[in-house]
């Protein structure tokens, strides 16, 4: 029994409340009858209450089910590839994904990435926060991507990615005892009550089946280039001596593993009429969502022999295009330049005049 008195704009008002403590006796379901109150020659009376009262064991099952589901909803993980079939060398996007409800308390996050073996890695840049919303909930998503190129052919199988995090929760929803006059203001402001709850989500493992390059119709000049590429080749300058150095540039652009690009191949119609030096490389690499992309470029150095030569010598590139899963050759024909003979230097050559009369004296 509890007595509350109130003032306000000078109104007294008074409060009793009648706390009472129900045991069950027995497991089923029951209904609690009203409470009659008479004051002042009127009678009052409550609602009623339908219970049901069930074994402890079934409600701690319940219970723990609940949380179970509840959590499930709230805090989970995705792990999945862009495609399950590649060649070796073709890029793959390995995306992982985590969601938690918007504003759910989390901390401690840990992401144990699974062991990659036989693939080479490259990351995709830093990982994106941003929210969506699904089955009308709204969720923070963490997404870290990562771009895959296999270096064996086979069945490779991926594992689970886990994911390991603290929820902070309110120690009365980890079933301690609630206290029916607690402030929970002040529990929420001052952090009292408050207990981490560790949670571990991990992935399906993903099975991935990597076929080798075909063999047929693979060019003598191909050098292990996989993915979609242009390439163009610039000479400057183009008027020069003999003697005097030609700077053939030649870029690949595409899609792909830039890096395991290596020089394209020359054709010389005379080896003889060309000095060539080894060339200069440039890699310029872009990362996004759909995984890597950029140039590479050669700076090669060649010196014209003789007079008679009137084109820079032919350039191809080979590179196997998983998209049609065909190989395909791009040849830069030969650039025209003028070669002009070197001018001839004469030779400087000392006499001393009278040099045997002078060496008698």
């Amino acid at each position: 029994f509890s007595t509350r008195t109130s003032i306000i704009n000078g109104v007294v008002s008074i409060s009793r409340s009648y706390i009472y403590v129900l045991k069950p006796a027995a497991v089923g379901k029951f209904t609690i009858g009203e409470t009659i109150l008479n004051y002042n020659g009127k009678e009052y009376k409550s609602n009623t209450i339908d219970i049901e009262v069930v074994d402890k064991a079934n409600v701690a099952q319940r219970q723990k089910e609940s949380d179970e589901i509840d959590l499930e909803s709230r805090v989970f993980i995705e792990f999945f590839v862009d495609k399950e079939e590649a060649y070796t060398y073709e890029q793959i996007i390995l995306t992982f994904r985590l969601f938690y409800q918007r504003g759910l308390p989390i901390d401690d996050l840990e992401y144990e990435e699974p062991e990659i073996r036989n693939f080479i890695k490259e990351s995709l840049g830093d990982q994106k926060q941003y929210e969506v919303v699904r089955n009308g909930m709204i969720y923070s998503v963490v997404e870290l991507k990562k771009a895959l190129f296999p270096v064996v052919s086979g069945e490779i199988k991926l594992d689970p990615a886990k994911l390991h995090c603290s929820l902070i929760l309110r120690s009365n929803r980890m079933g301690a005892r609630k206290d029916l006059f607690e402030d929970t203001f002040f529990d929420d402001f001052f952090g009292r009550n408050q207990q981490k709850y560790p949670l571990t989500r991990a992935s399906n493992p993903i099975t991935l089946r990597i076929k080798p390059l075909p063999e047929q119709g693979k060019p003598d000049n191909f050098s292990g280039a996989v993915g979609n590429f242009s390439f163009n080749v610039e000479a400057a300058p183009t008027n020069v001596k003999v003697g005097d150095p030609i700077t053939l540039t030649m870029r690949i652009n595409g899609n792909g593993n830039l890096q395991s690009i290596s020089e394209p191949s020359f054709k010389f119609v005379d080896e003889n009429n060309f000095k060539t030096y080894p060339p200069e490389t440039k890699t310029n690499i872009t990362r996004t969502d759909n995984g890597i992309k950029g140039g590479k470029l050669f700076s090669k150095v060649i010196e014209p022999q003789n007079a008679d030569i009137t084109h820079t010598p032919g350039v191809s590139f080979s590179f196997f295009n998983p998209e049609s899963g065909k190989y395909q050759t791009i040849v830069a024909n030969p650039l025209p330049v003028n070669v002009e003979a070197a001018e001839h230097e004469e030779h400087l050559r000392l006499y001393v005049r009278d040099a045997e009369a002078n060496k008698n004296q």
